[in-house]
């Protein structure tokens, strides 16, 4: 449905477009299609027992975290896209955009959070007192894809 209104300038009727377009979009950011390690496990399957843990796992909600500690910047964000929008900007680069950024902000997390330290046997394995990362596949699989609702 295209909304206009009487006496709408050609800009006002781009902008309730792109709204509209907007409306029907999502950004799904995480581990889409990730693929697997060398043992067959899905690195999806690893994110999210490190997200949530397990009975032998603590949680490392780096997803959680990226949310709580960059709100304020996703707000931010949006109100940018608004103008950006308002200005012509095409829906579909301003979405990429923003898929990018929380991309961006997840392997931050991932590389920086702060979570249970790794257990002595952990870091003897891997070498590493740095929980997530060991390969760096994880963090390297984070993805996102602009997508239809």
């Amino acid at each position: 449905m295209s909304l206009s209104l009487p006496g709408m300038t050609a800009a006002g009727s781009r902008y309730l477009s792109s709204l509209e377009q907007l409306s029907s979009l999502t950004v799904d950011v995480g581990f889409l299609d990730s693929g697997s390690y060398p043992n067959g496990i899905s690195v999806a399957e690893v994110a999210a027992v490190n997200e949530y843990g397990t009975s032998s796992i603590p949680s490392r909600p780096f997803m959680q975290q990226m949310a709580d500690n960059h709100a304020e910047d996703v707000k931010r964000r949006a109100v940018s896209m608004g103008k950006s929008l308002a200005s012509g900007a095409s829906v579909e680069a301003e979405l990429e955009s923003l898929g990018e950024a929380a991309v961006k902000l997840v392997q931050d997390t991932i590389e920086s959070g702060s979570f249970t330290p790794n257990s002595p046997a952990t870091m003897a394995r891997k070498g590493s007192s740095t929980p997530l990362i060991d390969t760096g596949l994880m963090k390297d699989s984070v993805t996102y894809e602009v997508r239809s609702q």
